[in-house]
């Protein structure tokens, strides 16, 4: 059971200003890039569909979308102009400065007023400091915790004599009089409850004011960093780091690592939305190389990888995917070729004039052997796909007569120049993005804000929060798994990281 806060008490839905509170408290929680509208729109409905009237629902002026949609893009441009959001590039919603530190002096207000101030229905809410207390709910108890409650008991061990456990801890530490005490024990002390996480207990402590330090072998201190940009920054490095590596690899330009290392490549592109490099990633995978289990993991992903990057499959939601508009055009064109036969009572497959095709479409090069003897889609079919898709015949301008393929129109050197610079400024964009999810996913499961992942999903969260240098969050996570709902490998591998990680936050 995690911890958690005294969220705002926002009523139902009923006019359009009921709508604008919610919009920045829903984009404060979001990266410092913002993030485009379809997400913006989809992330609310999650958050707040419950409070959305079916009445709202219905199409707005236009009938382009719905009513609450319509109403949010409406008070995008109010809240523009009131400086308290800003628009980075065209697209992309995010909330300014301005923004934040209204949320932050208004913690519980509920609307705007005309001029920007707190409207009737909330006050602002005293900030845990002298005096000040912070109410929260832990392992189902409601406790109400003080700083001066949290020293006192600190002081209290100090003049005594503290006890062994209060100076073994494993990596965190509170500073109460410069002196560093156990970050978790204290926590135990002052609450007399049990089980509490270490980001748990950090999260309160820090909210009340107290220094949380990070202490390395030999009594090094690394303090954490004062905001999520010093955070932000790291992630995006490693995750550049990484690409980097991995498109030098599919270049030739450095020698194959393992075959389990290729595999979390193909698991990390996978992840990053870099299907094409998915793809590409998992020709190198050596079947007997690698745990069965791994391999059949991987060539999963690698299959959605090629389907969602010819654009025949899309995912609406993580770990969700459906056939796309160009996917089942597709579809129907190859049966209507009389190339694939779909029975009442069976599975999709190729009919004998289906195999024809596929024989001419391995002598054209668009079929192509994996390293562990599959057939497997080619680049250069992946490409025809993407821009001739739906087509069913290899005739004049299919990839066997044309010369070579790439995407986009022709034009000066310069422009193509442009496009790839903003292309790739957006694409970090996309990737950071992505991480920062990831990482309110592990955060919010551990603060008890979200439903309990399933345990293969919680070792995939290790294995990412490793690969990010979050060594205690790995080991937060690890210690929540089920080893008997997990595969064994999986969970030896996971076990592995895990020590791994202990020992890199006391090198």
């Amino acid at each position: 059971m995690g911890v958690a806060w005294d969220m705002r008490a926002y009523a139902p839905f009923r006019q359009r200003r009921d709508y604008a509170v919610p919009l920045l408290e829903l984009l404060a929680g979001l990266s410092r890039y913002g993030a485009r509208k379809r997400t913006i729109m989809a992330r609310f409905q999650a958050q707040y569909g419950h409070l959305i009237p079916p009445e709202h629902q219905e199409l707005g002026p236009g009938g382009g979308s719905h009513l609450w949609e319509y109403w949010l893009m409406s008070l995008r441009s109010e809240l523009l102009r009131a400086g308290l959001m800003d628009a980075p590039r065209w697209g992309v919603w995010r909330i300014t400065p301005a923004g934040l530190q209204w949320l932050e002096d208004h913690p519980s207000a509920t609307h705007l007023s005309p001029s920007g101030e707190a409207g009737g229905r909330g006050r602002p809410r005293r900030v845990p400091g002298p005096g000040g207390a912070l109410s929260f709910t832990v392992q189902g108890h409601r406790l109400v915790l003080s700083p001066e409650q949290v020293t006192a008991v600190a002081r209290e061990a100090l003049a005594s004599g503290l006890p062994a456990e209060a100076t073994s801890y494993h990596a965190w530490a509170v500073v109460v009089d410069g002196q560093r005490l156990g970050l978790k024990w204290l926590f135990q002390e002052v609450t007399g409850l049990d089980n509490i996480n270490t980001y748990q207990a950090r999260h309160v402590l820090e909210r009340l004011g107290f220094e949380c330090v990070r202490v390395k072998g030999g009594g090094r201190v690394a303090r954490r960093s004062s905001g999520a940009a010093g955070e932000e920054a790291a992630w995006l490095e490693v995750v550049r780091r990484e690409v980097r590596t991995i498109r030098e690899l599919l270049a030739g330009r450095v020698p194959p690592p393992s075959h389990e290392r290729v595999c979390d490549m193909v698991q990390f592109c996978y992840t990053l939305e870099l299907y094409r490099e998915a793809s590409s990633l998992f020709r190198l995978v050596d079947r007997d190389s690698v745990h069965p289990w791994l391999y059949e993991r991987t060539r999963r992903l690698a299959m959605s990888s090629q389907l969602a990057w010819a654009g025949l499959m899309e995912s609406p939601a993580r770990g969700v995917w459906r056939i796309s508009e160009k996917g089942l055009e597709w579809l129907v064109d190859l049966m209507l070729a009389e190339l694939v036969e779909w029975p009442e009572s069976g599975d999709l497959r190729l009919t004998q004039k289906g195999h024809e095709w596929l024989r001419d479409l391995t002598t054209a090069g668009l079929i192509e052997e994996s390293a562990s003897g599959e057939m497997w889609i080619s680049e250069k079919a992946l490409e025809w796909l993407r821009e001739n898709a739906p087509a069913t015949s290899l005739e004049p301008g299919s990839p066997t007569s044309a010369g070579p393929m790439r995407r986009g129109t022709s034009g000066s050197k310069r422009r193509r120049g442009a496009r790839l610079s903003q292309a790739r400024n957006e694409e970090e964009a996309r990737w950071l993005e992505i991480i920062e999810g990831e990482v309110r996913a592990v955060r919010d499961f551990l603060l008890g804000r979200a439903p309990r992942p399933s345990d293969e999903r919680l070792c995939d969260l290790v294995w990412l929060c490793y690969l990010l240098e979050l060594y205690q969050e790995v080991h937060d996570l690890f210690a929540v798994i089920d080893r008997s709902a997990a595969d064994p490998w999986l969970y030896r591998r996971t076990a592995r990281l895990a020590r791994l990680s202990a020992m890199k936050v006391n090198e």
